[in-house]
């Protein structure tokens, strides 16, 4: 298979036979008929490419290409892709930053592989099948999503730059999402053991809403304690002092909530 003419060449490990149909396996079949098997084919190899770049854990890989001429059903379409450790949420936090941007989506695939890296984040294997790959491979997320075309370069740089922050905010929401879940049920033990001089029906029914958001009905994003002065006002966070004070993306000064 060939890369799309322009693309950056460099040395990598052959993609495996049956690397482009698990790119695609979930992808709207009607999405891709306007594509013959030599851009598939290419569109695979160029998705391996990305995968096979160097990365470290903890830090997604992001890239924006323009198919080149030789790809007529590819024309007018900006590529983007996306190699990240594998977590919850990562699709849709990309779907809605393109869709708030206006940008037309034209096709998403969303494979989950099971990778080997070397220390320096070098690619050394892919395992295709999940259930099979050894304890040592970790699960990457591979998003490969075609939009219609970015000719502006700030815009491009725009997108990727707000692409990464929100990945970053993914990840923090993830890491701390028990422990925000513990958070709330320990307020809730206090509601029960140590209630408040309020009417008991209205307690009942806190803990009632606290233990039903705990119970995967609701996405923890950020969780902040704050202290209240005598006269009922917040004080502001003190995250030189106290950095536990905030969890998931409350955990630095970035949002005021």
């Amino acid at each position: 298979m060939r890369p799309f003419p322009g693309s950056r060449a460099s040395a990598h490990i052959q993609a495996p036979a049956g690397f482009a149909d698990l790119l695609f396996a979930r992808t709207e079949q009607e999405d891709l008929r306007a594509f013959g098997s030599r851009a598939i084919a290419a569109l695979a190899e160029d998705a391996w490419r990305r995968l096979s770049e160097p990365r470290l854990a903890g830090r997604p890989a992001l890239f924006l290409t323009d198919p080149r001429a030789g790809c007529p059903s590819l024309e007018g379409i900006t590529i983007l892709e996306v190699v990240n450790d594998d977590m919850p949420f990562l699709l849709d936090t990309t779907l809605a930053e393109l869709t708030d941007r206006g940008l037309e989506l034209r096709l998403v695939a969303h494979p989950v592989l099971a990778v080997e890296r070397d220390g320096a984040g070098a690619l050394k294997r892919v395992h295709l099948d999940l259930e099979s790959a050894p304890p040592e491979a970790r699960r990457e997320s591979l998003i490969h999503v075609h939009i219609g075309r970015i000719a502006d370069a700030e815009r491009r740089a725009s997108l990727l730059k707000a692409l990464e922050l929100a990945y970053g905010d993914v990840r923090v929401a993830v890491a701390d999402r028990d422990a925000m879940i513990a958070g709330v049920a320990s307020e809730v033990q206090t509601l029960r053991n140590e209630p408040p001089n309020l009417p008991a029906d209205e307690i009942a029914e806190a803990v009632q809403f606290l233990e039903w958001i705990c119970a995967d009905n609701f996405i923890f994003l950020g969780q902040r304690a704050y202290q209240f002065t005598e006269t009922g006002v917040a004080a502001a966070p003190n995250f030189d002092s106290r950095p536990d004070w905030g969890l998931g993306i409350l955990r630095g000064p970035r949002f005021s909530a």
